[in-house]
């Protein structure tokens, strides 16, 4: 048999046995359902013997050796599809006399390996990093999503590490792994239509899951954005939104980013993020993104006021600009900043300004509501596209419906204002944009993470948030570690600490999963 009809055979019988929670050992030449991994269920109210589960796999066409029940798919003269059915039948008739065994959550708490090793997961990781191709991540887990509840991260193994995620996912989840109410949806059905056709939303049967999704996403849209495009992600969200703003802008080829960003790892969503190391190797002469820079609010909490006619002066191309600065460090930054942009728009070629509301992988951190009401006038006083970057910042991670909220940006008659698109995936499960524009040549996406996605947006605009409670823990954190600790901050659901050193954070980090935490470094 050779080897790709063998990786059939495992992958088939792998997927079978883990949607019932059990793990398939994997020998060269087959794999072995050990009787050990049987002790959890009962039948007539007896635990499983090995004998008992022998007599069981006989009754559902399947064979055993000395150790379990074993699946020979190298010597097999059976199709995978009978193995399948053969799994099928035991498992059914176990479900049926111990449904418990197969429902029941895990514990929620912290917990780490006997042995501090984690083989099933290892195995895993050599099986996907073995020829070198991929480069090698730090985390040493395999995730068990089916077992993953709430806050809790459990990986694959026997003997499991299930710690605190405290990332959510890099921003992915708004209520955890498996919320009840997106299990619930999933279990009365709500996806059916969808996992397996998997229609899109160019399709009759998919174009009702996307419609709730865009019905949903408008009532919380900012001002003058009708439109709703869909993409798989959030970097093909951004390069959705460059290539509307590209149309309906100046239409030139020049990205205007700035400093810290980060906004995927697609072509001109690479080439607008600015760790070099990221995007240099891929860079395509032409397309060089201008990076100009962002004036950081060293104070996370603060909120300067707004001085008259400021955002009256940047909508108007003639307008003053050094005559704004009034010998404050933070003002005059934000007018150097601001003044930087319009040059660089006056050079010409320009396609859109893009920008982040709070830079997460930039180091959570942002700019004052009052730069970013002086970056909107500017923009739109030049007719040049602003794009919100909220593939990570948005859907409530602030604790309003996008980061940007909290700007409360107005034009300069004082009416409320926005941009002219706002990208979003993670927390959403669907990449989206939402526009001034309509989308020329929609993009095929998942219908199944569309339902996903508007399930979690009601999780989201109903949700208490843990804003208070985080700055509370934040400011006993920053009491007691004072000296290594510094602008704690929480916005929402978000939250984050700075430390003096680069070697500092990496020896914090360094002890994360024994410690139980899933962290990160941002920045």
């Amino acid at each position: 048999m050779n080897r790709l009809i063998q990786l059939e055979y495992q992958y088939r019988l792998e997927e079978v046995c883990e949607r019932f929670g059990f793990q398939l050992e994997i020998h060269e030449d087959g794999g072995r359902l050990p009787f050990a991994a049987f002790a959890r269920v009962r039948v007539n109210g007896r635990h499983l013997t090995a004998n008992r589960v022998r007599t069981l796999a006989f009754v559902s066409g399947l064979l055993c050796d000395d150790d379990g029940i074993w699946l020979d798919w190298n010597q097999s003269r059976r199709s995978p599809e009978a193995l399948e059915n053969g799994l099928l039948m035991l498992f059914g008739v176990l479900s049926a006399q111990h449904p418990e065994a197969f429902l029941e959550k895990p514990r929620p708490g912290i917990q780490t390996p006997a042995t501090d090793e984690l083989p099933r997961s290892a195995s895993y990781l050599e099986r996907y990093y073995g020829d070198g191709f991929t480069a090698r991540e730090k985390k040493p887990a395999v995730v068990d999503l089916a077992l993953s509840q709430g806050a809790y991260l459990r990986s694959v193994d026997e003997d499991p590490l299930q710690i605190v995620d405290a990332a959510s996912q890099i921003a992915s989840l708004a209520a955890g792994f498996r919320p009840d109410e997106v299990q619930c949806a999933l279990d009365d059905g709500a996806f059916d239509p969808y996992l397996v056709a998997a229609p899109t939303q160019e399709t009759a049967a998919g174009r009702p899951a996307f419609d709730a999704l865009r019905d949903a996403l408008l009532q919380v849209a900012p001002p003058g954005l009708h439109h709703v495009a869909f993409t798989n992600g959030g970097s093909e969200a951004n390069e959705k939104a460059l290539h509307i703003a590209r149309i309906h802008g100046p239409g030139g080829r020049r990205v205007l980013a700035f400093s810290g960003s980060f906004h995927g790892r697609t072509l001109l969503s690479l080439y607008s993020t600015y760790n070099p190391s990221k995007r240099a190797p891929y860079q395509i002469p032409g397309f060089e993104t201008t990076f100009l820079p962002m004036p950081w609010l060293e104070e996370p909490y603060a909120d300067p006021v707004v001085p008259p006619g400021w955002r009256e002066a940047w909508a108007d191309p003639q307008g003053p600009r050094e005559a704004l600065k009034q010998g404050d460090g933070l003002l005059d930054a934000e007018v150097d900043a601001l003044m930087a942009v319009e040059a660089a728009i006056l050079e010409g070629d320009v396609l859109a300004c893009i920008v982040e509301p709070y830079q997460c992988e930039g180091g959570d951190k942002t700019a004052s509501r009052r730069w970013f009401h002086g970056l909107r006038a500017l923009t739109r006083g030049h007719g040049v596209p602003l794009i919100f970057d909220e593939v990570q910042s948005g859907f409530g991670l602030s604790g309003k419906a996008f980061w940007h909220n909290r700007f409360r940006l107005l034009d300069a008659a004082g009416n409320p204002d926005g941009p002219d698109l706002v990208a979003g995936a993670k927390r959403a499960q669907v990449g989206y944009v939402i526009s001034r524009w309509p989308d020329p040549s929609p993009t095929p996406a998942h219908a199944a993470s569309a339902v996903r996605g508007r399930k979690h947006l009601e999780l989201v605009l109903r949700r208490p948030g843990h804003e208070g409670r985080a700055r509370l823990r934040l400011r006993e954190l920053m009491d007691k570690w004072g000296h290594i600790v510094s602008h704690p901050r929480a916005f929402g659901d978000a939250f984050a600490f700075d430390m003096p050193s680069a070697e500092a954070a990496n020896h914090l980090i360094s002890q994360r999963f024994y410690r139980g935490y899933m962290v990160y470094i941002a920045g």
